[in-house]
């Protein structure tokens, strides 16, 4: 009796250290996990503040860089005994150099020519010629211009920083505008896509009664009676997100994942040639295959400038003229991916102000 009395209790002992041991082993899972999780909520945290950084410090640096133009005044009155400025040395910032790399080797080069032909143009106007008063600026403008184009990120690093941050700058204006966009647009851009003619015209059909005030519904659309059954309220307005194109029943995770990077909720219609997709350069109205090749050789030659894209436009498209513009705009979509022992990705939109930045937001992407 007395040997199974010291068995049971035995047992119980090596229950007990075995329980004891599983609680600390769990224990330790428990805490290594929150130590991990802790140090990675921390690296994106510093991966965020080195990203805002980093964005500020490359837009800002393409702010500052100083630009050349002509003298509007002297421009606009042809004032004959106005002078011409003076041609003056072309220095960009060590840091743009730097963060910019080969691929503004010639930009110098380029601002002392279009300095030259700015004077060229001022002495025709003081010899009685006439001057159209546009002014080309040469520094800000040319380096947004140029950044935008880069089809690779510039890479930034900040100053006592392990991590190297890849930023890529496009114009917000690249996007097609959700909200604006008519009819033909969409159809065109859908089909560019390679959306099957019946599921465009379900996704455009519910896209335009989900943004329309009325409650007429179009034949493959879906107004607010037809979304109660589902348990969803249509905005029956401008979108506010892009995610509100997930309510439609049309529209499946596949294709919403393939059409987001070219579409927004804000914006107009205007176009930034040298940001917009192929697909979004499609849904321009007038725009053909030939003419969108056109403009992407352009720009791939760091050639797309608003004179070259006015002459790839055939002399029938007035509204392609219209939509379509080569010059960078006050917002832009930026976008920063963290390099380091682990990998972060950030995306958002910076305003400029002028030469300043008005506002930069960045978010986990």
């Amino acid at each position: 009796m007395r040997v199974c009395d010291r068995g049971f209790a035995l047992i119980l002992v090596l229950v007990a250290t075995a329980t004891v041991f599983a609680l600390a082993i769990q224990s330790g899972v428990v805490v290594r996990a929150t130590t991990l999780e802790v140090i990675v909520l921390r690296e994106r945290e510093a991966a965020s503040r080195g990203a805002h950084g980093a964005a500020s410090l490359l837009v800002k640096s393409l702010l500052q860089s100083g630009s050349s133009t002509l003298d509007a005044e002297f421009a606009a009155s042809g004032d004959a005994d106005a002078a011409p400025p003076e041609e003056e040395d072309i220095e960009l910032p060590p840091l743009v150099k730097a963060m910019l790399g080969d691929a503004l080797k010639d930009l110098e080069d380029e601002a002392k020519d279009q300095i030259e032909q700015d004077n060229q143009s001022l002495n025709l106007a003081s010899q009685g010629g006439a001057v159209s008063g546009r002014t080309n600026a040469v520094g800000a403008y040319r380096l947004l211009s140029r950044t935008i184009a880069r089809a690779e990120p510039v890479t930034v690093q900040l100053p006592g920083d392990d991590l190297e941050y890849h930023i890529r700058l496009t114009d917000a204006g690249g996007q097609l505008s959700i909200n604006t966009a008519n009819e033909q647009q969409l159809d065109a851009y859908l089909e560019a896509v390679g959306v099957e003619t019946l599921q465009r015209r379900r996704v455009i059909d519910q896209l335009l009664d989900w943004r329309d005030e009325d409650s007429v519904t179009r034949r493959y659309g879906m107004e607010r009676s037809r979304y109660q059954a589902l348990d969803i309220s249509p905005r029956n307005g401008a979108l506010r997100s892009i995610e509100e194109l997930l309510y439609l029943p049309a529209m499946t995770r596949e294709l919403f994942e393939r059409i987001a990077p070219d579409c927004s909720v804000a914006g107009d219609e205007s176009i930034h040639a040298t940001s917009a997709s192929r697909e979004v350069l499609l849904s321009v109205p007038g725009v053909t295959a030939p003419i969108t090749d056109r403009i992407i050789d352009l720009r791939t030659r760091g050639e797309l400038t608003p004179e070259s894209l006015e002459h790839a436009l055939p002399v029938t498209a007035d509204k392609a003229r219209a939509m379509l513009r080569a010059e960078p705009g006050n917002v832009l979509r930026i976008s920063v991916e963290v390099s380091g022992e682990a990998r972060h990705r950030f995306e958002g939109i910076v305003v400029i102000d002028g030469n300043r930045i008005a506002a930069l937001g960045l978010r986990p992407a």
